[in-house]
């Protein structure tokens, strides 16, 4: 897990913490005192809650190695499925194995039944932490697009669609004298794709998970997904941390996002964004694309990152002198208009409206709010 290095706000990858861990939010007295052995480790201190576990700071009391260990919450134990998502999560992990992905390296049960994980610890802060106090250079946002596109491509490559890439699910390491190092977070909803065999778990029919606002339409849809539901989540990513804000304006309203994805038109990154180069905009206009075929691969991803990064974008050092002053154009009024609610989907298939008329609720990662991950 991680930590936002100098600040109080602590953060799990599972929802944002609303406030300092302290014993009114433990009133069962199930927090895990510091010097309890876990799993080896030994308890140092509570990093930061969230409505489905806490994760705390551990030391190997022999090596000295540190560790996060995050603890299942009693009642979130006792789902048989939402344990089962926690197992997968280590399972896919350690399937794909690859450095820009958190590693989780043991998992148990503690008496009481509670399950855990140990997993890396990670000092820095969360993508959406870091978007909080501005948009990223495009020499940064370049550097974390392609070390994410190298995460996804690795899951995708072992069969798993990570279907719920947002910014509060990418942590930023910091290292001196380079761009930051992008570690994947929680895989908890990590699926197979059907190709690679029978899925690690199955979702309730009429219910679909993810975060609305980064949903690709087909997944909006509830229909099947593949890793193309992942480049359009990226698109939406690559968006934001160079414009500061999404391609579509908030709603306050889950079924209103799933329209926007299905059915509206993305706002331009060029009228947001000035002097960005034209190949960076017209891969964002790709990845955004309505149609799953029309989407680009990682790997040309990936290619047109790094012919960026080699050709027409600032090494770190040169980038350096001119990000302080770096802002985007303000974002421009966006409104969702009636006539464009309901109007014909540009994904074949019936609208979105009536597709999803009478269905559960969109089961989400407890939040989609800024923030998550811990050190």
């Amino acid at each position: 897990m991680v930590e936002d290095r100098d600040s109080e706000e602590r953060l799990t990858d599972v929802v944002d913490v609303v406030g300092a861990p302290g014993d009114d939010d433990d009133p069962l007295g199930m927090r895990v005192g510091p010097g309890t052995e876990v799993g080896g480790y030994v308890i140092d201190g509570v990093l930061g809650d969230g409505g489905m576990g806490v994760v705390y700071s551990a030391t190997h009391p022999v090596i000295g190695k540190r560790a996060a260990i995050k603890i299942l919450r009693p009642e979130v134990s006792r789902s048989p499925i939402a344990v089962e998502r926690f197992i997968q999560e280590a399972r896919a992990v350690n399937q794909i194995r690859h450095p820009n992905i958190v590693d989780i390296f043991a998992y148990g049960a503690l008496p009481d039944g509670r399950a855990y994980h140990v997993m890396d610890l990670l000092v820095g802060e969360s993508l959406r932490r870091r978007l909080r106090r501005s948009p990223l250079h495009p020499s940064e946002a370049a550097s974390v697009i392609e070390e994410i596109a190298s995460a996804l491509t690795a899951a995708h490559d072992h069969g798993f669609v990570h279907r719920d890439l947002k910014p509060d699910n990418v942590f930023l390491v910091e290292r001196e004298g380079q761009w930051p190092e992008v570690k994947l977070l929680d895989f908890g909803l990590a699926k197979l794709m059907p190709e690679h065999g029978i899925p690690a778990f199955t979702t309730k029919t009429g219910v679909m998970l993810g975060t609305p606002e980064y949903m690709s339409p087909e997944q909006a849809r509830g229909q099947g997904v593949d890793y193309r539901t992942d480049v359009y989540a990226l698109g939406i990513v690559m968006f934001e941390i160079l414009a500061g804000c999404r391609p579509f304006p908030p709603t306050g309203d889950s079924l209103a996002t799933l329209l926007q994805h299905a059915e509206e038109p993305p706002a331009s990154l060029a009228h947001l964004v000035h002097g960005l180069p034209a190949e960076m905009l017209q891969l964002v206009d790709a990845m955004l694309a309505k149609t799953p075929a029309a989407r680009p691969s990682l790997a040309a991803v990936r290619t047109v990152i790094k012919r960026l990064r080699t050709t027409q974008l600032p090494t770190r050092s040169v980038a350096g002198l001119a990000m302080a002053a770096y802002q985007p154009s303000p974002l421009p009024e966006l409104g969702l208009t009636p006539s464009h609610v309901g109007a014909e989907p540009l994904v074949p298939g019936t609208s979105l409206a009536h597709a999803l008329a009478g269905r559960a609720p969109i089961a989400q990662p407890q939040t989609t709010t800024p923030g998550v991950g811990i050190d």
